[in-house]
């Protein structure tokens, strides 16, 4: 922003979107309420999960306003495999509540789940180790 001419300035906006590949492996402990062919039940416990693979892909684009022609431009999607910017394995705890229904020799289950996690997912000391994001002002955000 030019504070003398408010009208020569550069808008950024930046796209990005993070996946993040995990192997979970829960364990439940799990408490029928009733016992009958429809049991609605409760479930506590927790989980540990690997991290399989972490890709990162960020769309640059903007309206460059400061060299006074206000031409917009967008910039090639920069795509990055990044695991190294998040730990290899996590745990969290998991609760729910459902119900499952025994149909001939089918069980038929249908539950919802909250998981927390326990770690910070984001490896704090691999923050800035890729030149090209750095360059750009990203660092991987704390988050569970």
């Amino acid at each position: 922003l030019n504070p003398t001419n408010p009208d020569l300035n550069l808008v950024l906006d930046y796209d990005q979107e993070q996946k993040l590949d995990y192997i979970e492996i829960p364990l439940f402990i799990r408490y029928d309420i009733l016992q009958s062919n429809l049991r609605p039940y409760i479930q506590l416990g927790g989980y540990y999960a690997t991290l399989v693979n972490a890709n990162l892909s960020i769309k640059r684009s903007g309206l460059d306003q400061a060299s006074g022609f206000g031409s917009p431009f967008t910039e090639p999607t920069l795509d990055v495999g990044n695991p190294d910017y998040f730990i290899k394995t996590s745990m969290g705890i998991m609760g729910g509540i459902g119900v499952n229904w025994d149909v001939w020799n089918v069980r038929l289950f249908l539950d919802g789940n909250y998981k927390l996690g326990l770690h910070n997912i984001a490896n704090q000391n691999n923050r800035y180790i890729d030149n090209r994001l750095a360059s750009i002002g990203y660092a991987p955000d704390n988050f569970k």
